[in-house]
């Protein structure tokens, strides 16, 4: 049976393949393309030689759930290599629709479609559906899985459940529709928190992660575009900025990064800072520098790979370069000036040393 998608019944999918179950010549021979009900033999056993999404205009349809139809290419959509010009396409019992309401019928003469398709090239070439979209629909899904999206929430995980469904109503007044799952990361004010926070008519800003299996999951939600964008650095595996302080015997130091967001970084006990120039050659001759020495500098830290940021965005540094070249002088901060003095007291005179003038 199909799913069902965009409201096209499954009833009307079915009976159209029931229908069709003599498939265009060519494609496999009649008794073993059908039972002997002739319904269409649910899956198949042969791998596709190639899965790709194409858009193809219908040139005609000979029969029920049939086509012939030839790839074109838009700025989205390039034609790829090696295809025939026209090429006969059947959906089957698992071709998933994302087609308006009120269709009633997969193919349609002069119409452009996006399909997901399993190409096949003997005993001669051929197509398979596995998902259809209209070119609307699938600009829609293409959105829903790349774009960022910012607007309101209109429907949320129940209570504090990190399994759900999250809409999102945009600024446009369309919905995007995620996945929430215990990968789904949620923020606010910088530090993670539950779904729950995230009420209906919340604000909310949204980074999809596309799946595999088609749709999108909630990867990132914060409260704002800037937000979220801090969230999302915050999973990168290089982060630059400038060393604020350190904490030796805690082990972790703070980092001003570029974006303006302040994060601790533990380390090891340990770890060699250098320049990154330095760091490549062998045997190692550079400088290597003491935390104290770099307070105010930029540097860049490579930070352990796989490792998920603690609530509050923490997390462990694998390496760390000081920026600015090799040899690069490390400008200690400036001495602060006693209001009133026009410069600090050189050493040696007696203001520096403590007596009285």
């Amino acid at each position: 049976m199909f799913r069902r998608r965009w409201g096209v019944s499954t009833a009307v999918w079915a009976l159209l393949v029931a229908l069709g179950g003599v498939l265009l010549p060519g494609s496999v021979a009649g008794a073993q393309a059908t039972q002997s009900t002739g319904r269409p033999v649910r899956g198949t056993t042969v791998k596709p030689d190639r899965r790709l999404t194409l858009l193809l205009t219908v040139a005609s349809v000979p029969g029920p759930g049939q086509a012939i139809v030839r790839p074109i290419a838009s700025a989205s959509l390039p034609k790829p290599e090696g295809l025939p010009e026209a090429f006969p396409l059947r959906i089957t019992p698992k071709t998933v629709f994302h087609l308006p309401d009120g269709r009633s019928t997969p193919f349609l003469p002069d119409e452009t479609l996006v399909v997901r398709v399993d190409l096949f090239a003997a005993p001669t070439f051929r197509g398979e559906a596995r998902e259809m979209w209209d070119v609307p629909s699938y600009d829609a899904y293409q959105r829903l899985r790349k774009e960022v999206a910012v607007g309101t929430v209109s429907r949320a995980p129940v209570a504090d459940q990190r399994r759900g469904v999250l809409v999102v109503t945009r600024e446009d007044e369309t919905l995007a529709e995620y996945r929430v799952t215990e990968k789904s990361r949620f923020c606010r004010g910088d530090v993670e928190v539950l779904p729950s926070v995230y009420a209906v008519g919340t604000r909310v800003a949204v980074k999809p992660r596309a799946l595999p299996s088609g749709g999108a999951m909630a990867g990132i939600v914060a409260e704002s575009p800037a937000a979220l964008d801090r969230a999302y650095r915050d999973t990168l595996t290089v982060w630059r900025g400038v060393l604020e302080r350190v904490e030796i015997g805690a082990f972790y130091f703070v980092l001003r990064r570029d974006d303006g967001a302040k994060r601790r970084v533990r380390f090891p006990k340990i770890i060699r800072i250098m320049t990154e120039e330095d760091a490549k050659k062998r045997p190692l001759t550079g400088r290597i520098y003491q935390f104290a020495e770099i307070i105010e500098h930029p540097i860049l830290v490579r930070l352990v790979r796989g490792e998920r940021p603690d609530p509050d965005g923490t997390r462990t540094a694998d390496k760390i370069y000081l920026i600015g070249g090799k040899g690069s002088p490390v400008t200690p901060p400036k001495p602060v000036v006693p209001p009133g003095a026009s410069e600090l007291p050189k050493p040696g005179t007696p203001a520096a040393k403590g007596e009285a003038s």
